[in-house]
Parts: C-alpha cells; sequence; structure tokens
C-alpha cells in the first residue's frame, strides 16, 4: 500500500493506456485496468487493481477480487 495521493491510478493508467491526466481524480473505491502483454512469446492477460484502504470499500473490493480469479 502506498499514501493517498501517490499516483497509483496514474501510473495504473499510464502503464495499461499509455495515457497520463495531470488532473486525476482520487479513487473511490476500486480502478482495475488490463493489459494483454506477450512474455516467452505467450499471450498473458494482466489484471492490476487499485483500491482504496477505506473500510467502506474494502468488503466490496475482496469479493471483486475472489470474483476475478474464478
Amino acid at each position: 500500500m502506498c499514501d493517498r495521493y501517490a499516483g497509483k491510478s496514474s501510473l495504473l493508467l499510464r502503464y495499461t493506456q499509455n495515457e497520463f491526466n495531470v488532473e486525476y481524480m482520487p479513487t473511490i473505491g476500486i480502478d482495475f485496468r488490463l493489459k494483454t502483454v506477450e512474455v516467452n512469446g505467450k499471450t498473458v492477460k494482466v489484471q492490476v487493481w487499485v483500491r482504496t484502504r477505506n473500510s467502506t470499500h474494502a468488503a466490496q473490493g475482496d469479493k471483486w477480487k475472489q470474483a476475478a480469479h474464478r
């Protein structure tokens, strides 16, 4: 976990879509992105999650994370 306003969602956006927005809004709940990459000649779909530590959203984030592994 990083500090609030550290730029986690901005880093996620840069990695998955090669975009950067100076005006990026703080994450409320979950920010989730996919990126398809090639590793050792195989296509791999990478899931990257950023979630808040806010207890209101943490339980929902745990449910989404479990569902993603099915």
